[in-house]
């Protein structure tokens, strides 16, 4: 799953998760991917890229409203913003890595691979 609010980026990302095999499901919002999954993610959901800065609801927000409602959906948090405190705000409300844009798609799939084991050894779906 992928939360973006740029359409160029976003179409981006799916096209390379796509590529390397995964079944994307994308939205341009927090609110979208809310009204979309409501209460529970869907069954074949594996991991969440998430941008960390969108309209409305942040990427921060969208994690913990996650955690209210259980889910238990690793999260690789991407940002084109260079700061500290927010990749360690990302990783203090669980995301699985935070990545800085532009990165390679390489790094993507790799982080995204690895959220996937992490959270399959911890018991997400």
């Amino acid at each position: 799953m992928l939360v973006e609010d740029d359409d160029g980026m976003r179409a981006a990302l799916a096209r390379v998760l796509s590529v390397a095999g995964f079944d994307v499901r994308h939205f341009a919002s927090a609110e979208a991917f809310q009204t979309s999954v409501g209460a529970v993610p869907p069954p074949h959901a594996a991991c969440l890229v998430l941008d960390l800065r969108l309209p409305g609801i942040s990427g921060l927000e969208l994690m913990h409203w996650m955690k209210t409602k259980s889910f238990r959906l690793p999260v690789v948090m991407v940002t084109a913003f260079d700061n500290a405190a927010a990749h360690e705000q990302a990783r203090q409300a669980g995301a699985a890595s935070c990545l800085l844009k532009p990165f390679a798609g390489q790094a993507l799939l790799a982080a995204v691979r690895g959220a996937i084991e992490s959270g399959a050894r911890a018991g997400a779906p």
